[in-house]
């Protein structure tokens, strides 16, 4: 019980139904797509300068420890005022959608380069590349998440002016992360970050985050009516 009280004071209970949606269409995307995919062929879009850049294996860091400048930025983007909540996640649902089309579509790979060194972070590289097949490539879900993080908190007045800088610096360090450790190409980062913006626009244009809102709260109130 008290756990639970302890995540209702993090995410508002009416929050739930959104985050659970973009959850599961985010995993429906990375973790499915592959199953579908796995007998395509699959393209490499790398360009001259993806070959120039060097891998640093101490940037791993940066890549794994992005989850909790995820999960800091997306509870941030549910505390805000309603209509800004809702925008937010609906255009996370359909940022996702678009994800999962080109994951079916356009099946990308990474040719893996071999590890040099023994150490920590050499190591927590060879992990990485375990776990991950090196697909799912365009557009980068890492660096869609974290553009998306910049705009969880750019216009909340409460959020102060400090963090919002932070926020940049740490989607800018991402973006060289994914590089770095050799996990995607600069088409990459851009087609996350101009799905994440024109997603961000769309919904409210097309009037989907109100529909979404009118969805969720919908469910909330079933749910709610059923205790």
């Amino acid at each position: 019980m008290n756990q639970l009280k302890k995540l209702r004071h993090l995410i508002p209970e009416d929050m739930i139904i959104p985050l659970l949606w973009v959850l599961i269409i985010n995993c429906i995307g990375y973790f499915c797509t592959d199953f579908l995919t796995k007998n395509m062929r699959h393209y490499d879009l790398s360009l001259p300068i993806d070959h120039k850049i060097p891998m640093i294996p101490w940037t791993v860091a940066i890549y794994f420890g992005c989850y909790l400048y995820w999960v800091a930025n997306y509870l941030l983007a549910c505390r805000q005022e309603k209509e800004e909540a809702y925008r937010f996640l609906s255009a996370e649902v359909t940022n996702r959608i678009i994800c999962t089309l080109f994951f079916i579509f356009l099946p990308t790979f990474i040719p893996r380069e071999e590890i040099v060194g023994n150490g920590f972070f050499s190591n927590v590289m060879a992990f990485l590349y375990q776990v991950d097949k090196g697909v799912n490539l365009f557009p980068s879900l890492h660096c869609l998440m974290s553009w998306s993080c910049i705009l969880a908190v750019w216009k909340n007045p409460k959020i102060p002016k400090w963090y919002k800088g932070f926020s940049v610096v740490m989607t800018l360090a991402v973006f060289v992360a994914v590089l770095t450790t050799r996990q995607h190409y600069v088409v990459d980062i851009l087609a996350g970050v101009a799905i994440s913006q024109a997603c961000y626009i769309l919904v409210r244009c097309i009037g989907f985050d109100a529909a979404f809102r009118k969805h969720c709260v919908k469910v909330y109130e079933k749910i709610v009516g059923l205790r």
